[in-house]
């Protein structure tokens, strides 16, 4: 009887080792994904900027935050 204890302990202990494992799997593949959605959006939020600084013109400057910058020079 003592012995099937034993084995029922073992038993117990491989399969918390086992889910263990998995988890970090789990876990490390999560991050993975998730380093490559951040890559992936910075990546596009790049190339959108860079269009609408083309079509807006390589040399001209954005007005819509002039406002802002004249309070800023107040101050």
């Amino acid at each position: 009887m003592k012995e099937q204890g034993k084995d029922l302990l073992v038993t117990e202990q491989k399969q918390e080792e086992m889910y263990l494992s998995i988890r970090g799997y789990i876990i490390k593949a999560q991050t993975k994904v998730k380093a490559t959605v951040n890559y992936a959006m910075v990546n596009a939020y790049w190339e959108i900027g860079e269009q609408i600084y083309r079509e807006c013109g390589e040399n001209q400057r954005a007005t819509y935050g002039s406002s802002y910058y004249n309070i800023f020079l107040k101050n």
